[in-house]
């Protein structure tokens, strides 16, 4: 995680943040009626992956969330399990982050993983550990101590620039962990931030030429045919703006090097890393639709550079806010909201999976906390942990899941996505997200989906007591409790009219009754 403030949204929300009405009794919307071209939007959807949601895990905090060899953290595991229940498909996690880049491998050192934290009070990203060292025992953890067959992307030190911690870590990875549970390796995290630890004119060339000598050696040390995940920078281009995959394509460097096989970008819409930025990290921008498709439009170049190679596209670290999140912000179910438009526009756009970041103390933008701390006493969830059994519901009975956003008709509060199984249509996905606090009266929209699904309809909904509920969250009913666990009855809402209410931030699948 690192600050990746995207400037062009800073210039064109500030004053937006400071138009915003932070008192407002409006009325209900009139009805709006959810008609399009059905045949049309099947021919323009895109595949839904299955795992579009996946978690990238800072390194140097893998055994707090995952417990270690023979104790497994529980509550983990179990939120891991819900959603292989409701998907059959296990969430993909990215090892990696920061501290990927302070590890290194010792492999009979007697700790699974040992840590030096400094907590540094005026750095906001004190809390991460500047050195890491693990042994072998942590890809025991890895395999067992999350759902079989979870697949998991690992992150290699390239920061130091030695080719022989690498190594290291990558052979201890092909002696102790099964290769099938390895979707990729990862070389580096942001690079194009290493400041001090490359020279200061070290540029795209200098990343490809490492690159071509480093990845093709490295997949040498095993016969198993690895794959690897490149270049994971910081983007949208920023920063050194030549570090970037459309460069690297123009450049051929992907091309030239076999098993790269994932293309991955990193990008937080804002960042508290300085107490100016802080201020402007507000909830309504995240529930502002039009700010979240200007967000991922910022990545188009790199998206259609990727895209004829035919290799999946990740954003491989992404979160609300730089800097571990903002309390009151990224763990809110207007969070939640955020990451179900950002993720399913990032589909259309392009992107096929998305890694929420998640860290151990203050990063207010993790799905869990895994372990008591200062801040928590007890593990929990943040709201953000229901879009996950969100979209795990959305793909759970398609066998060939795609998604179409219905454009012209969505604003800048309402948001409206068809769901299609191969060709036919299945569920549409609709957003309100409209900003609203205990100060405001909760307005309602209500949506006309009869003439796509017909009039008979089971709904199921998100929903809190505000846009920025900590707590109190519901899915469809259920919730999530102290063990991890959900409980609460499921609510499937009928409906026989062909019209679907919303209040003032919820969601709703909607599908055939």
């Amino acid at each position: 995680m690192v600050l990746t403030h995207f400037i062009f949204l800073a210039a064109t929300t500030a004053t937006l943040v400071a138009t915003l009405p932070l008192d407002s009794n409006k009325p209900p919307s009139s009805r709006s009626d959810v008609h399009f071209n059905v045949q049309q939007a099947a021919a323009d959807a895109v595949p839904l992956d299955k795992q579009l949601m996946g978690l990238s895990i800072e390194f140097g905090n893998a055994v707090d969330y995952f417990g270690d060899v023979n104790n497994p953290n529980a509550f983990s595991k179990q939120l891991l399990q819900n959603i292989v229940d409701r998907s059959q498909s296990p969430a993909i996690l990215r090892i990696g982050g920061n501290t990927q880049d302070r590890a290194n491998f010792c492999e009979n050192c007697n700790q699974t993983m040992s840590s030096i934290v400094l907590n540094d009070p005026n750095d906001p990203k004190g809390t991460e550990a500047v050195k890491v060292t693990f042994n072998k025992n942590l890809f025991n953890v890895l395999a067992n101590n999350v759902p079989a067959e979870t697949p998991i992307i690992f992150g290699l030190n390239f920061r130091n620039n030695s080719y022989s911690l690498a190594q290291a870590e990558i052979d201890g990875a092909f002696k102790y962990i099964d290769q099938s549970l390895v979707m990729a390796y990862e070389l580096g995290n942001e690079v194009n931030l290493y400041g001090d630890f490359r020279p200061a004119d070290y540029d795209v060339h200098d990343y490809a030429r490492q690159m071509r000598e480093w990845i093709p050696r490295l997949r040498a040390r095993s016969s198993a045919a690895s794959s690897f995940q490149c270049p994971s920078f910081a983007g949208p281009e920023l920063f050194k703006p030549d570090m970037s995959i459309s460069e690297l394509v123009r450049l051929g460097v992907p091309q030239s090097i076999p098993g790269i096989e994932y293309f991955s970008v990193h990008g937080y819409p804002w960042n508290i890393c300085t107490e100016e930025d802080a201020a402007k990290a507000d909830l309504r921008n995240f529930l502002d639709h039009q700010q979240t498709l200007d967000l991922l439009d910022q990545y188009s170049s790199q998206i259609s550079a990727a895209k004829p190679l035919g290799k999946m596209m990740h954003m491989g670290e992404t979160g609300s806010i730089a800097c571990h999140g903002k309390d009151g912000v990224s763990n809110t179910l207007g969070a939640a909201l955020w990451q179900l438009d950002y993720a399913l526009s990032g589909a259309t756009a392009g992107i096929d999976r998305f890694f929420f970041h998640n860290g151990k103390g203050d990063f207010y933008y993790s799905t869990w906390e895994p372990l008591p701390t200062e801040i928590s006493p007890v593990p929990h969830i943040n709201p953000t942990c229901y879009s996950m059994l969100f979209v795990a519901d959305l793909v759970a009975d398609l066998n060939a899941p795609k998604v179409a956003p219905i454009t012209s008709l969505d604003s800048r509060s309402a948001v409206h996505f068809a769901i299609y199984n191969n060709d036919q249509i299945q569920k549409l996905v609709l957003l309100n997200t409209e900003y609203f606090n205990e100060r405001t009266t909760r307005s309602v929209r209500e949506f006309n989906v009869a003439s796509s699904l017909g009039s008979n309809l089971s709904v199921r909904r998100l929903t809190g007591q505000s846009s920025d509920a900590r707590t109190g969250v519901t899915w469809a009913g259920q919730s999530v409790d102290a063990s991890g666990g959900i409980i609460g009855d499921l609510s499937i809402e009928s409906v026989s009219t062909g019209i679907v209410t919303l209040l003032a931030s919820e969601a709703v699948i909607v599908e055939r009754g």
